[in-house]
């Protein structure tokens, strides 16, 4: 069996498990040392023990480095670990090729993908979601889908596989709305899928920070609701569990980076077709099918569009978002500031907490969405 795996080993990654554990941990590991095959598709894994204690060796995926900065990856795991998101950290790590050993934690629970629906753990993921886009990890790299799926697009291209039709049609569609500029840039996990949650120690925490980087919080919760194929009911109690308010605009975020997520997921299944074995090809043709449809079907849908007409008012200014639109006289907000009624026209209005950000209302009860019974954010 052992032969077997060497052979995949050396077949896909073009390295011996047991060559880079020598090099990286112990020259003298016996020849008969056993290596088990863990889970994972970006990357190839292996479990051994090496004087009494158990390790992980992480094998980088075949064209990884072309979307993968593997130096935001060491520091971004780093950072997540000493602030108790992540489990684990390397204690060796080459940016160079994505080589990767770090002990192995025991006693820690996976899940499973159809646990990802109880209402009870999606609520334990909003909350930690919410923790990590709240958190001062300092993170530097910015997560852009748009270059990653380029430069992904770009290796297939060298490797002889030509882009679907479909994919250039949403990558073209989805470069329209690139001018917009109302996204925050927080500290973001990047790849919260199903196998990269782990409890340890009744605490919920994350592995995998290779995708991380500082992006909009909505990214995060479209990536688990697009990997999860959540329905509209299931988003909804995402985000609320989150925390997002009408007011928030995140709800119109989250639409926005559905069609990214689903594109870039099935471009990604086009890269497992080119490295996976024989047997898997027809899974991950049918996969990059089924995500484009996907992508297709959300950037043409009537929520997409309004979510669009929402978010392209707004622009960043100081971190904070801010909307320009004709203020009404009529509007309470100058019954409460007058001074501003010689102002009237073009005004730049600040997005706080009682004003909303759509129609320039004042709000006592802000956080239930605006009052004035027009607005689309009531």
């Amino acid at each position: 069996m052992r032969w077997i795996l060497f052979f995949f080993a050396r077949f896909l990654y073009a390295e011996d498990p047991l060559d880079v554990a020598r090099e990286l941990l112990c020259s003298s590991l016996p020849e008969d040392t056993q290596f088990t095959s863990l889970s994972g598709l970006t990357n190839k894994s292996y479990l051994f023990t090496a004087e009494g204690k158990k390790y992980v060796i992480r094998l980088p995926g075949e064209g990884t480095e072309r979307f993968i900065d593997r130096s935001a990856e060491r520091a971004n795991s780093k950072e997540a670990y000493f602030q108790g998101f992540s489990p684990t950290h390397a204690i060796f790590f080459d940016p160079a090729t994505g080589r990767q050993l770090t002990p192995f934690i025991d006693g820690f629970k996976g899940y499973e993908f159809e646990e990802f629906y109880q209402d009870d753990l999606v609520e334990q993921i909003a909350h930690l979601l919410r923790k990590i886009h709240t958190s001062s990890l300092a993170f530097k790299n910015h997560i852009d889908f748009f270059e990653r799926m380029d430069r992904l697009g770009l290796y297939l291209q060298e490797q002889a596989i030509s882009l679907p039709a479909e994919y250039l049609s949403l990558r073209a569609a989805l470069q329209e709305h690139l001018h917009l500029d109302c996204f925050e840039a927080v500290p973001s996990h990047g790849d919260p899928v199903p196998s990269n949650f782990a409890l340890l120690d009744g605490k919920l925490m994350l592995f995998d920070w290779e995708y991380s980087g500082l992006t909009d919080p909505a990214c995060d919760l479209a990536f688990l609701s697009s990997v999860m194929s959540y329905s509209k009911e299931q988003e909804e109690d995402l985000l609320r569990y989150y925390g997002a308010t009408p007011m928030s605009l995140l709800r119109e975020k989250l639409i926005y980076f559905k069609p990214i997520v689903e594109s870039w997921l099935g471009l990604w299944g086009i890269l497992q077709i080119v490295c996976c074995n024989e047997s898997q090809k027809d899974f991950f043709k049918t996969f990059s099918i089924v995500r484009f449809k996907r992508a297709e079907r959300v950037l043409h849908s009537e929520e997409y569009g309004r979510a669009i007409e929402l978010l392209t008012p707004f622009h960043k200014k100081g971190g904070r978002l801010f909307r320009t639109f004709p203020i009404d006289p009529q509007v309470p907000l100058l019954a409460v500031f007058p001074r501003l009624s010689d102002r009237v026209g073009l005004t730049q209005i600040e997005f706080g907490l009682w004003i909303c950000p759509y129609c320039g209302i004042l709000n006592p009860m802000a956080k239930r969405g605006c009052v004035c019974p027009s607005c689309p954010l009531k």
